[in-house]
């Protein structure tokens, strides 16, 4: 969900919106396309200080929403302390993640609970299963069954789809007819409009 009272104000006002916080690089889903460096282990991170003061220094310059980033965010063992320490400044959290750590329920709620007035854009590129494998080598197509699982659940859950969209790279293996499986397979039940938005505002 975005403020775009706040939004339009911190445009007027050369101020910023919000943050985007890496906070370590982490993740296990082996994307090959992946632009956020992320490893199999951890080699860089933040500290918990080191969020902690800049979640601080945030909400110091008017900061509205943190975007919570890796690697893999939701593979962090504190995540969710740093999560209630931004609801708490009164800030929202906007979480990107694999969805592969939904395959813990309580991951998944308690993404859902500090999310209550955020997003959580969850990074599918497509809902072909081989096509996935491909994306992914080495991983296996079960892979994707949990996430898609997951996100219905989170959808049954209560979770407002309007805050639940999807991220796609687009590579060399999809093609028009994937992109369109993708679209109306309804993963996130939005309406088409809203799916096609999602899936092109991310060129």
């Amino acid at each position: 969900m975005i403020d775009y009272i706040k939004l339009n104000q911190a445009y007027e006002n050369k101020r910023f919106y919000s943050l985007q916080l890496e906070v370590g690089d982490l993740c296990h889903q082996g994307c090959i396309y992946c632009y956020m460096n992320a490893l199999d282990t951890q080699k860089n991170t933040l500290s918990d200080q080191q969020i902690q003061d800049l979640l601080k220094d945030a909400h110091k310059f008017d900061i509205t929403a943190i975007e919570w980033l890796g690697g893999e965010p939701l593979l962090r063992q504190s995540i969710f302390e740093h999560m209630a320490m931004c609801a708490d400044l009164g800030m929202r959290n906007n979480v990107w993640t694999g969805g592969l750590p939904f395959e813990n329920d309580e991951v998944l709620i308690n993404t859902a609970k500090y999310t209550k007035y955020g997003l959580i854009a969850v990074h599918i590129s497509t809902v072909d299963p081989e096509i996935y494998q491909k994306l992914h080598p080495g991983h296996s197509e079960k892979e994707l069954e949990i996430i898609l699982k997951k996100i219905r659940k989170l959808l049954d859950l209560g979770y407002p789809s309007s805050q639940l969209l999807n991220s796609v790279t687009f590579t060399g293996l999809q093609n028009s007819f994937d992109m369109i499986k993708l679209i109306i397979g309804q993963p996130f039940k939005h309406s088409a409009s809203q799916r096609i938005f999602y899936l092109f505002s991310t060129l």
